[in-house]
């Protein structure tokens, strides 16, 4: 049985480069390698203006270290109940697909949007739908997959949680795309955030799930912690994901609060687990 890889969604360092600008995603890139990852999860704020020179070098340095960028992780706000603010979204995830395939990734992360007071449900849901829809065709001439994650909150984009938070809501807008060619990037850590079932999240989408991001969180803390540190069922989840016959990326993450103790303790936790589960 072909065993997942470990990558890495360097989101703790995301102040460092995006607001403080201490570091550069390049050094990133470096520091993926020297922790051993095989991959690396992209924000797209970590490319800024995404200009192609910029981008491209970023490319070429990830190639030159070996490492693949599995995924280009996005957060339109669809549900922005400004029509031009949401038509505004589809134009910068147009840009930023064609970012990710300078980049050569294969598959972008896609949110659903806040979850805006003045946005309905069923007006929501419409407005989800038609955009992923639209962005997954475009998606496909480039050979790039849209994944829709389970998301709960975009800390740098954002104020709000994500509109489909509510697993009823998330699971509405999943039936009608899980017949399209729309994958899911499986957040192991949201479900325990929101207090719903993570198997019973997992087990509605688990045949559409092509990427997972690894986060922990302690309910004690309230807060993101190291891989089996906190209250995610990881077990239960990556023994669900082998039965299934799940082979790609799994993305160590979690929150800004996280150190690189906690990044190399989540990897070899996950290592683990992965040689635990895909033995045979």
């Amino acid at each position: 049985m072909a065993k997942p890889e470990l990558s890495w969604f360097p989101i703790s360092f995301a102040r460092q480069i995006i607001a403080d600008k201490s570091i550069t995603t390049e050094d990133l890139l470096y520091k993926a390698k020297e922790l051993g990852f095989k991959g690396v999860d992209l924000y797209y704020q970590f490319l800024g203006t995404q200009d192609h020179a910029s981008v491209d070098k970023v490319g070429r340095l990830a190639r030159e270290l070996g490492l693949e960028i599995p995924m280009y992780v996005c957060s339109p706000d669809y549900t922005n109940p400004d029509p031009e603010v949401r038509r505004q979204q589809q134009t910068l995830m147009e840009m930023y697909i064609d970012s990710a395939h300078l980049l050569g990734v294969p598959m972008v992360r896609v949110t659903a949007g806040q979850n805006h007071p003045d946005t309905d449900t069923e007006q929501g849901l419409a407005w989800i739908v038609d955009r992923v829809l639209e962005l997954g065709g475009f998606a496909s001439i480039l050979r790039i997959r849209v994944a829709v994650e389970n998301h709960y909150k975009d800390p740098f984009a954002w104020k709000m949680e994500d509109f489909t938070t509510r697993k009823e809501v998330f699971f509405s807008a999943y039936d009608e795309w899980e017949d399209n060619p729309i994958v899911v990037n499986f957040n192991c850590a949201t479900p325990t955030i929101t207090g719903d079932d993570t198997m019973e999240i997992l087990r509605r989408v688990k045949k559409d799930v092509a990427h997972v991001h690894a986060a922990d969180w302690s309910k004690e803390k309230g807060s993101y912690v190291a891989a089996g540190d906190g209250d995610v069922p990881f077990d239960d989840i990556f023994s669900e994901l082998a039965k299934d016959g799940f082979s790609g990326y799994i993305a160590v993450s979690g929150g800004v609060e996280m150190s690189e103790d906690d990044v190399r303790r989540s990897k070899d936790y996950l290592q683990m687990l992965i040689d635990k589960h895909w033995a045979g």
